[in-house]
């Protein structure tokens, strides 16, 4: 009897004393390290660093030679060379090189959110990997609970105080408990692989985990404030307006002329001429709508800032609040649950004859559900939690 009463009490507490903090974060470094498409990603985004600078330097200069021969017979020949080098005007050099590292800063945000992607979906997988462990442990403890109560019943089988049909609804619900705990290890299973995937192919070690999260503040406003400074989409969004400002800076320089300059020498039997070459082209067709069209694509860019900015906040405060609710409600079932400890009593109140096997197991049913709910919110608070960090960690 004080052996059941011991399993109850664990099995009802189990999910509130999950207090010991399991480090995770090594987990997330070597997922970093070794997920295939992250190595992908970087090694696309060091290429494309490469090509952002590819337009840094001048045109490719231009060397002419001309060979004229004479006619007639006494027109002496002529052998014409040049070499000459164009520029653009000097501020537009400035501007490139800046255009060039604001997209080379832009497009590791880019790296940063597919980064924070894929801690997010290995957050998510761990959430209810975690989940998964409890619950299996609870089953567990449900089938040593309805072990005894078999073993009890078939005593009272033997002392003819007993029906077979009482015992028959034991060992129903021990295959039913013995089903839910294969099913429950083949979702672990699975949760396991998906985190093995994205580890790339590696096996994890994932016994023992805990998933503690951070906590998120309740004021959501300076929580939002500060998320959104390490946020990489609105971080990606402030560089490419950055980029529209200078590449209306950039369009509005190539109103402006451009040079050329080189060296020229002309050689005629008997006679050699040589010297300089300087030249200045004047954008008077070409380029000018550039500058219109820069300025409406900062415009566009700036609206579509406030936008994403505006959705990320209405969208992150809808999950903070359904945080808090969640955390509301979980601490308000788990002060009505305590009051479950002492069920214990059902299992006497049954052996007495005060309630048949019927009601002991409905009401068991109720107190073993307890359980279930208290581990199904901790793991969506965990899930919206996990969410928030997707978007400002």
């Amino acid at each position: 009897m004080r052996k059941i009463i011991i399993i109850l009490t664990g099995i009802l507490f189990y999910s509130l004393s999950l207090s010991s903090q399991t480090n995770i974060e090594n987990i997330f470094v070597e997922i970093e390290n070794n997920n295939t498409s992250l190595k992908v990603l970087r090694s696309q985004i060091d290429a494309d660093k490469i090509a952002n600078r590819d337009n840094l330097y001048p045109d490719n200069p231009e060397i002419g030679f001309n060979y004229l021969w004479g006619s007639p017979a006494e027109v002496n020949d002529r052998l014409d060379f040049q070499i000459t080098q164009s520029f653009d005007f000097p501020t537009s050099y400035k501007i490139k090189r800046d255009l060039s590292n604001l997209k080379n800063e832009q497009i590791e945000y880019e790296f940063v959110r597919q980064k924070n992607e894929l801690i997010y979906e290995a957050r998510k997988s761990l959430s209810e990997l975690n989940y998964l462990n409890n619950v299996e442990k609870i089953i567990e403890k449900r089938i040593a609970h309805f072990t005894l109560i078999e073993d009890a019943y078939q005593n009272k089988l033997d002392k003819g105080e007993a029906t077979i049909f009482d015992l028959n609804k034991v060992h129903i619900k021990l295959v039913q408990l013995r089903n839910e705990l294969e099913s429950n290890r083949n979702k672990r299973i699975s949760e396991t692989d998906k985190l093995n995937q994205l580890n790339g192919g590696i096996d994890l070690n994932l016994t023992e985990i805990t998933l503690v999260l951070p906590n998120i503040s309740d004021d959501f406003e300076t929580w939002f404030n500060e998320s959104a400074t390490r946020n990489p989409v609105l971080n990606w969004i402030g560089k490419e307006i950055g980029i529209k400002n200078s590449e209306e800076s950039l369009a509005r320089s190539m109103k402006l002329p451009s040079f050329n300059a080189g060296y020229l020498s002309e050689k005629v039997t008997g006679e050699y001429l040589q010297g300089f070459t300087i030249g200045l082209s004047l954008p008077i067709w070409q380029n000018n709508l550039k500058l219109d069209q820069a300025r409406a694509q900062k415009l566009a860019v700036e609206k579509l800032a406030a936008d994403q900015k505006l959705n990320f906040y209405l969208h992150l405060k809808s999950i903070h609040a359904n945080i808090t609710r969640q955390e509301k409600q979980l601490a308000v079932f788990r002060e009505q649950t305590k009051k479950l400890e002492k069920r214990g009593i059902l299992f006497t109140a049954m052996e007495l004859g005060q309630i048949n096997l019927i009601e002991y197991l409905m009401e068991l049913t109720i107190y073993f559900d307890s359980a279930d709910i208290i581990l199904q919110l901790e793991k969506d608070i965990q899930l919206s939690k996990t969410e928030l960090l997707k978007f400002g960690s």
